[in-house]
């Protein structure tokens, strides 16, 4: 990246500029994202960036359209529950040490936190590092296929970093997943859902539908002049909610001009604990940093916390019908 500025993946035939998918504020950074992406009108989607930078594009699936009720594919919401956390303050199916460079942690999905033991295909998570001690990678793959180095869910920029990456990794016939740290480092998983298989009884609910080009995927930038917001800047322990249909919705959180090291939670209006679960973790002030996600709505729609005073901006790609 030759300076910093952001870079948007959107449908085909969409003015660009006006949503961001990763964003960029250390020239020469190397960072990734999830993202899901509505196709254009031709069955294609644009990559635009605002800066002159290298992309690489690696493509998780897709979905089809479904003329009725369907078993595999559909999402069921969970939580979102923390799932793993290995930092001895806060330990969460772990009684080990920190994990170490090159080590592989298997992480049990079914059978707990409000899975079912069976007819599960693949989970949503939100995986955290903290205290890394070099530059490297996590991977998150199912447990018994996981083929180190094949592929990377986090990028490690700087020793110590917290960093975390929205994902969606299929399960083992065991129902586990696994995560491989290229360096030491403190892993955190949050889940948000799961993904039925073919064995389910088939239904409507968990569908995706993605934004039409008549919708607007900004949904909150409380910058001023943005229009979506009438208060100041959200300050540390502040809760707010954002309107939202369907069972969860789909998107990317931005936090821009960050008073200093913290987190920002989404989660179900009515049920979600402040503090129990994280989406992005902004590490000094001043930082602009995107997670993409897929959140539960619960009551009104969903709930905004953010432990450190930032602006937040939340763009909706879709979402998963009830």
């Amino acid at each position: 990246m030759q300076r910093t500025g952001y870079v948007s993946l959107i449908p085909s035939g969409t003015q660009p500029g006006i949503t961001s998918n990763l964003n960029l504020d250390v020239d020469g950074e190397t960072i990734a994202n999830s993202a899901i992406v509505p196709i254009g009108s031709d069955g294609s989607i644009v990559l635009y960036t605002n800066a002159s930078t290298h992309a690489i594009v690696d493509l998780a699936g897709w979905w089809t359209p479904s003329p009725g009720a369907t078993s595999a594919g559909r999402f069921q919401p969970v939580g979102p529950v923390r799932m793993l956390d290995t930092r001895p303050e806060s330990r969460v199916d772990h009684d080990g040490p920190k994990p170490t460079a090159g080590s592989v942690t298997p992480v049990q999905v079914t059978g707990r936190l409000g899975l079912p033991s069976s007819g599960v295909s693949a989970v949503v998570l939100n995986v955290t590092i903290a205290e890394p001690e070099s530059l490297g990678f996590v991977q998150a793959a199912p447990a018994a296929t996981l083929q180190p180095g094949a592929s990377s869910t986090l990028n490690v920029g700087r020793p110590g970093q917290v960093i975390a990456a929205s994902t969606i990794v299929p399960v083992d016939a065991q129902g586990r997943i696994a995560l491989y740290s290229q360096s030491s480092t403190h892993l955190i998983v949050d889940v948000a859902g799961w993904f039925t298989d073919a064995s389910v009884a088939p239904g409507t609910d968990g569908m995706f539908v993605p934004t039409t080009s008549a919708q607007s995927p900004r949904q909150l930038d409380t910058r001023p002049g943005s229009g979506l917001w009438s208060g100041p800047k959200p300050t540390a322990g502040q809760r707010f909610g954002l309107p939202a249909s369907g069972q969860a919705i789909v998107g990317t959180i931005t936090v821009v001009d960050t008073d200093g090291p913290g987190f920002v939670q989404l989660g179900p209006a009515a049920t979600m604990t402040n503090g129990a679960t994280s989406n992005i973790n902004p590490t000094r002030a001043g930082e602009t940093v995107a997670n993409a996600f897929i959140v539960p709505v619960g009551g009104p729609g969903i709930g905004v916390f953010t432990s450190v005073g930032t602006h937040v901006i939340i763009d909706v790609s879709g979402y998963m019908t009830s």
